[in-house]
């Protein structure tokens, strides 16, 4: 039976798992020859497996558990590891390490073991704190320092000994060395969480250690997840990232009552799937960490619940499992969209468990999506005005609930520059944005991270933050420098203009006429393409628009506004100059005489405005 809660959400039925053939190697070639679900190993709690690397079948009345492995060179050493295993502990009848079989079939490197039955991930008892103990103790006095020394990795066979498996984190070492790498206790306090309760337990294990003279040694040494965390909350103290991440992991992870293990389940299966993004898998620990520190733990388990729930509706949704492992491009994209959902039930005090993908359609997150998706190869200016509208409005609810979640401190701005500000999102356009603030006002590395990573795989649309600012430095305030043409389009996301935010108080005093100097981009003669012309006829409206002290960003609505101070000719013949560069810079091609002709034509424009409609200098604070 199926004995993992992530796929009981998926699976209707069982599948079969006998394979008839002349020999083990032909059953093995059979078992990884079928691309669909059939023979995925779906047992252990703590395996769910997303990668289809290991297989369940039986032959000839003997069950086996199959694993494919990157190369020949891990295949071979996992068996000399579980070898030299057996050989350390040759006077402990109770313990043995499952020797595996290696096979190659069809460039595939296969270790084949016999199914030994469940492990004490799923046979939990209350003793296993002491048989804990008891098997680390024997497996140093051994000289075995076991990386993977864990309740997954413990099999409880027919009752009368322990039998291990996965030994591709072990160091051999002679009887008398007695010092343990603090990491690795680390993780076997992670793993062991069902006897360790909190963030003090890795001190409760390395004093158990020193009273049998072990010593545990620091590592200077950071992994993707402690880097992650480091970029992300601005701490570059070893010391402090590794008490930290240890001390997070530890809370959010931690079994729920009765033995519950989904929060460890859970996160391991994030690691997995973002172990690529380890900024997306920081942000869902620390997430975790500030809700469980807040909420009950039936909350909680319904917090994690409906991520799980979201993310198996998904997967059955579009048919994903009747394959034998799961995209992981998609697998990113679903659980990233899953844990969005289930913080957003969260903020909106909503605990009932997500059922039905009927109801996770509706989820404004999908919704906003969807509308993008459905533009996405739409062209024109009504198309970039809804496209923008609907990435505003899907960035903004990201940005409120990651600052929230992760970030509950910090009082940041979310500022919007270039199209997605002048809210013409074309289908040529990136995002550019900066999370900042009057401490942080070259903007904030970790939370935009986070945020255009999620932008990124929501979207597949070029984001950049702080890092990506123009450079040119035309207008320099109290704590730092902007391009005219950024100032000019700068807004904070979802209002008309850059009014109340931090950099209002930045740069206050625009001297006169500034709006209408060339900028040093625009003396460097940039050369005639669709998107600086796209750029050129943007700023042109812009600064007319200065000159009559409005302030908003949008370029449609501020259009309409101008339609009551100037000509209607005038602003027909803007719009239509604004279209026709919008067409060129999405058009796949256009020559370079068309290029010239509409630069030409915007010249005339900008040339016009000045010397007919411009009478009196323009007055430059728009901010009054």
């Amino acid at each position: 039976m199926i004995n993992n809660k992530f796929w009981n959400y998926i699976y209707q039925k069982e599948s079969s798992y006998t394979v008839e053939a002349v020999s083990l190697e032909e059953a093995i070639r059979k078992v990884i020859s079928v691309s669909s679900e059939k023979y995925s190993f779906r047992f252990h709690e703590g395996l769910i497996d997303l990668n289809g690397h290991f297989k369940f079948f039986q032959f000839q009345e003997q069950k086996y558990i199959l694993k494919i492995v990157p190369s020949i060179q891990v295949g071979e050493q996992e068996i000399i590891n579980s070898k030299e295993f057996n050989n350390r502990l040759i006077n402990h009848n109770k313990y043995s390490a499952s020797i595996p079989e290696l096979f190659i079939i069809n460039n595939n490197i296969i270790l084949c073991n016999k199914y030994l039955g469940v492990s004490y991930h799923e046979n939990y008892k209350e003793t296993i704190g002491n048989e804990f103990y008891q098997i680390l103790i024997d497996l140093l006095a051994s000289g075995i320092i076991w990386e993977g020394f864990a309740p997954r990795n413990i099999l409880c066979g027919d009752g009368t000994k322990y039998y291990f498996i996965d030994f591709e984190d072990t160091f051999f070492v002679q009887k008398t060395v007695r010092q343990i790498p603090n990491d690795i206790v680390f993780k076997w306090t992670l793993n062991w969480n069902q006897i360790f309760k909190n963030s003090t337990s890795i001190d409760e294990l390395v004093y158990f250690l020193k009273e049998r003279s072990y010593l545990t040694t620091n590592s200077f040494y950071l992994d993707s997840f402690e880097k992650a965390y480091g970029i992300l909350y601005n701490n570059i103290n070893i010391k402090s990232i590794k008490r930290t991440t240890r001390e997070i992991t530890l809370i959010s992870e931690k079994d729920l009552p009765n033995n519950n293990k989904l929060p460890f389940d859970l996160g391991h299966t994030i690691d997995e799937i973002f172990s690529k993004s380890p900024e997306l898998s920081v942000f869902f620990t620390v997430a975790s960490y500030n809700l469980r520190k807040r909420l009950s733990d039936e909350t909680y388990k319904k917090y994690l619940e409906n991520t799980v729930s979201s993310f198996a509706i998904f997967i059955r949704e579009n048919e994903l499992f009747l394959k034998a492992s799961i995209d992981r491009d998609l697998s990113i994209y679903w659980m990233l969209i899953s844990i969005i959902i289930s913080l957003g039930k969260i903020q909106e005090n909503e605990h009932t468990l997500t059922i039905s993908f009927e109801e996770l359609k509706h989820t404004r997150v999908l919704v906003l999506i969807e509308s993008y998706k459905s533009l996405i190869n739409k062209t024109g200016l009504s198309n970039a005005v809804k496209r923008a509208l609907y990435v505003e409005e899907l960035i903004n609810n990201l940005f409120l609930l990651v600052r929230e979640n992760a970030f509950p401190e910090e009082n940041f701005d979310l500022i919007i520059r270039g199209s997605l500000a002048n809210g013409l999102l074309t289908t040529q356009s990136d995002i550019d944005f900066e999370v900042s603030s009057e401490e942080f006002p070259t903007g904030h590395p970790g939370l935009e991270w986070v945020i255009q990573s999620i932008i990124i795989i929501l979207l597949k649309i070029p984001c950049e933050g702080s890092y990506a600012r123009p450079k040119e430095i035309d207008i320099i305030g109290l704590n730092g420098t902007r391009d005219l043409h950024e100032w000019l389009e700068l807004r904070r996301i979802n209002q008309p203009t850059i009014i109340g935010s931090w950099i209002e108080k930045d740069i206050q005093n625009v001297p006169p006429g500034f709006w209408w100097k060339k900028s040093i981009y625009e003396k460097s003669n940039p050369p005639i393409t669709p998107k600086y012309l796209f750029l050129k006829i943007r700023t042109f409206i812009l600064r007319i628009s200065r000159d009559f002290h409005l302030c908003e960003t949008s370029i449609i609505p501020l259009i309409e506004n101008l339609r009551n101070k100037l000509s209607p000719n005038f602003i027909d013949q803007l719009k239509n100059l604004l279209e026709l560069c919008i067409i060129a810079y999405e058009a796949d091609d256009i020559e370079k005489e068309q290029l010239i002709n509409m630069d030409k034509d915007i010249d005339k424009c900008i040339s016009y405005y000045r010397e007919k409609i411009q009478q009196t200098p323009p007055n430059p604070s728009f901010l009054n």
